[in-house]
């Protein structure tokens, strides 16, 4: 009875460490499961947070200054650029030389105008007959507005140029404040202009120049 009784203990005994290696395996493989999934979840986290959602793809670098602030919608397409001075804004001056007069009765004179759509700031301009040395320079302030005619008299007066112009053949040569030549004529003629004949562009502000009636300071 004893060894019956001991040969049974020892089988009870087995019984139970099967089942304790069964219960450990499979707690084991629960616990690496469990943490594998744990660690999981934390990856999740990783993703989900800041790297995606947060200030990488959501924040400034999309939604901020780059696409929505200043580079496309602020000054360098809808500022001056396209819609200020240059082509739809305020307009531009444009200042022609119009008509000149070299028959010295009573004196010469010379007439621009701006067929622009701005006043002009003629501050600093000059201009020169063919005798570069022959120089008027227009007073500080001096304002031509859009539309307007302006006719410079030779004289000894301020605002007025001090050299003569020849009736049969000389230039006009117009310069801006950067001596820039901005516009200039030359006439070479078989006689020399006599009253009431000017040297004119027409049609006026625009065409060619030929000899004509004097209109100064008016449209020719």
């Amino acid at each position: 009875m004893k060894l019956a009784q001991w040969l049974s203990v020892v089988a009870v005994l087995a019984a139970c460490g099967d089942s304790g290696a069964g219960g450990s395996g499979a707690g084991g493989s629960d616990g690496t499961g469990a943490s594998a999934q744990g660690g999981s979840a934390q990856g999740g986290s990783a993703q989900g947070g800041s790297a995606q959602g947060g200030s990488a793809q959501g924040g400034s670098a999309q939604g901020g200054s780059a696409q929505g602030g200043s580079a496309q919608g602020g000054s360098a397409q809808g500022g001056s650029a396209q819609g200020g001075n240059g082509q739809g804004g305020a307009g531009s001056a444009q200042v022609v030389i119009n008509e000149v007069a070299a028959d010295g009765n009573p004196e010469d004179w010379i007439e621009i105008t701006n067929i622009g759509t701005a006043d002009a700031d003629l501050s600093g301009w000059t201009f020169t007959d063919e005798d570069p040395t022959h120089i008027f320079t227009f007073a500080d302030g001096v304002t031509l507005a859009a539309g307007a005619y302006l006719a410079i008299d030779r004289g000894t007066m301020e605002g007025q140029f001090d050299f003569g112009l020849g009736g049969a053949a000389d230039s006009v040569l117009l310069y801006d404040e950067t001596a820039t030549l901005i516009d200039s004529t030359s006439w070479e003629l078989v006689k020399p202009m006599a009253d009431p004949e000017t040297w004119s562009r027409n049609p006026d502000g625009t065409g060619p120049f030929g000899l004509a009636e004097g209109t100064k300071g008016a449209a020719n």
